[in-house]
C-alpha cells in the first residue's frame, strides 16, 4: 500500500507506487498520483530508491517504421511497420524481412543478414533501392543505417568544391559535366543535367548549375537554392519542393567534383554504417514537473542539456525481465520555499532520447523522501 511513513523526526518517508495512481486508464509510466494525506511544509525531497521492471521494448512505437524506395517503379516511398517488442539480433533479421516483402507496391525482393563479427546489418535486393532516414519514428538508426540517405530536400556536399588560383572552375564536356539526380515520385532512368562546358567564376558556375538542374526538375523552377560557401568551401543544392538523390555513377559524372562524394543511396546493396543496436535504452529518467516546479536546485543534465524536471537518471544493468533498482545517494533537491504536496504530483518516465518509456503496463515504484520543517 502507498502512504507516508515516518522517517525521523524531520523527514517523512513518501512511497509512490504506479499501481496506485489517480487515474487507472493512464499509462504506468505516465500517471499522476494523490498522496493520502498532505505532508506539509516540505523544504527538501531527496530520492531514496527507484524500482523499475525492465519490460519496454527495443522497437517501439517511436522507432518501428522501415521507409525504403526503390529506383525502379514509381518511387513513391514504401513503408513497413515492424511489430513492437524485445528483440535478439535473428528475431529482427527474421521481422526486418518479412516486412520488407510484405510491402505493397514493392518490386523488388529483399533479404536481410547480420554479421556477428562486426556486428553490422545488411539488406539487399535484387535491384537498388534507398533507404529513408528523414520519416518520424523512423528505425534505420536503430538498424545502424545513418549515412545511407540521399533524398532531402537540400543537400550540402561532402567535400569541398575547388576553384582555382584565378577563381576559376573548368568543366569539360568528356569528364565532368553530367549531374545525374532521382527524384521522389518520379519514375524511369534518372534525371542528367548537363552542365555547358567551358570556364566558370563561382557567381557563374552556380548560375549555370541552377539553370540546368531546373531544365531536367520534374516540377519547373523548384531547385531554388544552389550556394557555395567561402568558408566551408562546400556546395547546397535545393530544392523547395521535392526530394532528391545525387547519383555517383554514371559517364562524365560531375557529383565528385562538385564534393559529393558519400550520399550515394541507390545500390543493391545497404550495410550498416553502424552497429546494429538493439540492447534498448541504457539509462531510464524519472521525472515529475510538479516537484521540479518548486525546487531550486534540481537541474540534471541529461546528454549535455540542462533538464528541470528531472529527479533521477537510473543506468540500466538488469537484463530484460528483470527489476532495475537503485539507491541513489547524495540526490536531493532544495525547494524555493517551503511547499505543501498532496494531489496531482505527476510521474513519468523517459528514455536517454527523451521519448516516454512505456512498460507496458507493468508497475514502477520510487521513494522520496520529504523533509518537513517543525511548525
Amino acid at each position: 500500500m502507498t502512504d507516508t511513513k515516518n522517517y525521523d523526526r524531520d523527514w517523512q518517508r513518501v512511497m509512490i507506487n504506479s499501481a496506485y495512481r489517480k487515474i487507472q486508464t493512464d499509462p504506468t509510466h505516465n500517471f499522476t498520483y494523490n498522496l493520502k494525506r498532505t505532508v506539509e511544509r516540505v523544504s527538501e525531497i531527496k530520492v531514496a530508491s527507484v524500482q523499475i521492471p525492465f519490460t519496454y521494448y527495443t522497437v517501439k512505437s517511436s522507432n518501428n517504421l522501415l521507409v525504403i524506395q526503390e529506383i525502379d517503379g514509381t518511387h513513391d516511398l514504401l513503408a513497413g511497420v515492424v511489430p513492437k517488442g524485445l528483440y535478439d539480433a535473428a528475431g529482427l533479421v527474421a521481422a526486418l524481412k518479412t516486412v520488407l516483402n510484405s510491402l505493397t507496391g514493392r518490386t523488388l525482393t529483399y533479404d536481410v543478414t547480420y554479421d556477428t563479427t562486426t556486428m553490422h546489418l545488411t539488406i539487399s535486393a535484387g535491384g537498388a533501392f534507398s533507404i529513408d532516414l528523414l520519416t518520424t519514428n523512423n528505425i534505420a538508426s536503430t538498424l545502424g543505417f545513418t549515412l545511407t540517405t540521399g533524398f532531402l530536400n537540400g543537400q550540402e556536399s561532402d567535400t569541398a568544391l575547388v576553384f582555382d588560383s584565378n577563381g576559376q572552375l573548368y568543366v569539360k564536356g568528356s569528364s565532368n559535366n553530367v549531374i545525374y539526380l532521382s527524384e521522389v515520385k518520379l519514375g524511369g532512368t534518372p534525371l542528367q543535367a548537363v552542365l555547358t562546358p567551358g570556364n566558370y567564376t563561382t557567381t557563374t558556375f552556380l548560375a549555370e548549375l541552377k539553370t540546368q538542374l531546373n531544365a531536367v526538375s520534374s516540377i519547373a523552377s523548384s531547385y531554388t537554392i544552389v550556394t557555395y560557401s567561402k568558408n566551408t568551401l562546400r556546395l547546397t543544392i535545393g530544392n523547395a519542393s521535392l526530394q532528391f538523390a545525387i547519383i555517383l555513377t554514371g559517364p562524365n559524372n560531375a557529383a565528385p567534383m562538385l564534393g559529393y562524394t558519400t550520399t550515394q543511396i541507390l545500390a543493391s546493396t545497404h550495410i550498416g554504417d553502424t552497429i546494429l543496436n538493439i540492447s534498448g535504452t541504457n539509462t531510464v529518467i524519472v521525472k515529475s514537473s510538479k516537484i521540479a516546479a518548486s525546487c531550486s536546485s534540481n537541474t540534471v543534465y541529461a546528454d549535455g542539456f540542462p533538464d528541470k524536471n528531472i529527479l533521477h537518471t537510473v543506468t540500466v544493468a538488469s537484463l530484460p525481465g528483470d527489476y532495475i533498482i537503485e539507491q541513489p545517494v547524495h540526490v536531493s533537491y532544495v525547494l524555493n520555499k517551503q511547499t505543501d504536496f498532496k494531489d496531482g504530483i505527476d510521474f513519468y518516465l523517459e528514455d536517454e532520447n527523451g521519448d516516454l518509456l512505456d512498460l507496458n503496463g507493468a508497475q514502477w515504484s520510487v521513494q522520496l523522501l520529504f523533509r518537513v520543517k517543525a511548525k
